[in-house]
């Protein structure tokens, strides 16, 4: 009987000193990770990033109540479910742990005061625990740079910096307690206010407030190790008609996106300037995140707004600019649908970000094509009617051959095999190749009042359909017949 208690006891130490299970390995988040909406917005979600926001208000709107995650359990769940990488965004502060402020219409939000740090920090290790294995991603804080998401103190500047990056090194530590492997992102990612009581920046100097400024800032006094990569918004200057491509070499704090960062060369745009801060204090590895991203579809400009052609291009320029920055994290579209609470005519630009209508309707051409550049859809043909537009292209079946719509306009067919252009439309500007229901294929330049600048002369055929075939040859066929009635002649043997 003594032996067999004996055994007992020893299998029962065995069974508490196990290691735990192992647990599953976080995802792995790319510049190639393209979010653009929830898992019942858009196909095939699994694999795809998502950014959910989870307020501290939202969970506990009063400092003697319980945790209540009732409004964000489902979202994260169905992200969850479906195989989606999940970004967490953790935001504002309830009025009662902020001094009051916010309670009364919900937009003037403070950082937490620091007599309710041990609040904050019990909030963010809860958060961590209730979604660990689901979430493996926090960004902290939502805009802090613009005074009205992140206000504080006097609200002169360094108290605003101050504040922000104190609570970014919490919650790191927090985070860092429950889940080590998971990353903290951090940075002031908008382009950066004053609030109303503080003198306003002079047009003619830099932003102290852009978001390079805040991270310069950061690193300069210890907060460099307070977090793994950098959030930022990277929204082109949508009023004055800009893209992603946009440069100001003189001023990047007026340009969030902008060229790519050279080494050695004054940056032209934030996502430079970024890079160019975290490379110079040594933390080349640092990824930034595109957190928020977009274009709205109408404003008070009325007609003198971007075209949903413009957008498109814009849209889909700014995808292939990120997919090129191996300094580069995910990028997330600010939103899939128009806001709910606005009605169609309302000219508030927030409420025009989504890539379909507040009833579901797409926004064409700029959903499908957006949808496809993220996919990196490429057809082997095109049907009547169909188009390639500026950076996107066709594949043949085999993978070897695209016909590609360059950036700088040219019309190109390429041998994958070797890199070499078997045919070309040169130096005509060219944005959109067309198939037409005359059959004729033509190419465009100019998207809002398109000029045909090439075609195939083909427009007595009627309907016909473009096949990029596997031996290299781009061939027209007419529909009825079934035969050719154009090619480029690049057949490779």
């Amino acid at each position: 009987m003594r032996r067999l208690i004996a055994l007992v006891v020893t299998l029962a130490t065995l069974i508490l000193i196990a290691p735990p299970p192992a647990q599953a390995a976080p995802p792995v988040f790319s510049n190639q990770d393209v979010g653009l909406g929830g898992p019942d917005q858009i196909p095939d979600p699994a694999g795809k990033p998502i950014r959910i926001e989870v307020s501290w208000w939202g969970v506990q709107d009063r400092p003697e109540l319980a945790y209540d995650w009732s409004r964000y359990d489902p979202a994260i769940e169905r992200a969850h479910a479906a195989g989606m990488k999940i970004l967490l965004l953790v935001t504002y502060s309830p009025p009662w742990a902020s001094g009051g402020h916010g309670a009364s219409d919900g937009l003037d939000h403070w950082f937490p005061l620091p007599e309710w740090d041990d609040e904050w920090g019990a909030f963010m290790t809860a958060l961590t625990r209730r979604y660990a294995g689901k979430v493996y991603a926090y960004e902290i804080w939502n805009e802090p740079n613009h005074a009205t998401f992140g206000n504080y103190g006097d609200g002169s500047d360094l108290a605003r910096r101050t504040r922000y990056w104190e609570v970014v090194r919490l919650s790191n530590a927090r985070i860092k307690a429950e889940c080590a492997g998971c990353t903290v992102l951090a940075g002031g990612s908008a382009a950066g206010t004053r609030p109303a009581n503080q003198p306003a920046v002079p047009d003619t100097v830099p932003n102290p407030n852009s978001p390079a400024a805040w991270l310069t800032w950061a690193y300069a006094n210890g907060f460099g190790g307070t977090f793994d990569a950098v959030a930022h918004h990277p929204y082109p200057i949508w009023h004055q008609r800009q893209g992603p491509a946009q440069s100001d070499c003189a001023r990047p704090d007026r340009v969030l996106f902008g060229p790519r960062y050279v080494p050695g060369s004054a940056p032209c745009g934030q996502l430079a300037a970024l890079r160019k801060v975290l490379v110079d204090n040594g933390h080349p590895d640092k990824k930034i995140w595109g957190t928020e991203w977009g274009y709205p579809t109408a404003s008070g400009l009325g007609a003198n707004h971007p075209s949903l052609e413009l957008i498109r291009d814009f849209d889909v320029e700014g995808v292939h600019m990120w997919r090129e920055l191996d300094y580069a994290g995910p990028l997330f579209l600010y939103q899939f649908r128009d806001s709910a609470a606005c009605t169609d005519a309302n000219q508030d630009p927030e409420c025009h970000y989504g890539i379909v209508y507040r009833d579901g309707t797409p926004k064409e051409p700029r959903y499908s094509e957006l949808v496809n550049k993220v996919a990196n859809y490429m057809p082997a043909s095109l049907a009547t009617g169909q188009s390639i537009r500026k950076l996107s292209a066709m594949r043949s079946p085999n993978g070897r051959f695209y016909l590609w719509m360059q950036a700088d306009g040219n019309l190109v067919l390429y041998d994958s095999s070797n890199g070499r252009a078997l045919w070309s439309v040169l130096n005509t500007g060219g944005r959109r190749l067309l198939n037409q229901p005359d059959g004729n294929l033509v190419l465009y330049r100019n998207p809002d009042a398109p000029v045909a600048v090439w075609d195939t002369k083909t427009w007595t055929a009627g309907p016909s359909t473009l096949h990029l075939q596997n031996d290299g040859n781009l061939v027209l066929y007419r529909n009825a017949t079934g035969k050719p009635i154009w090619a480029s002649n690049t057949v490779v043997r």
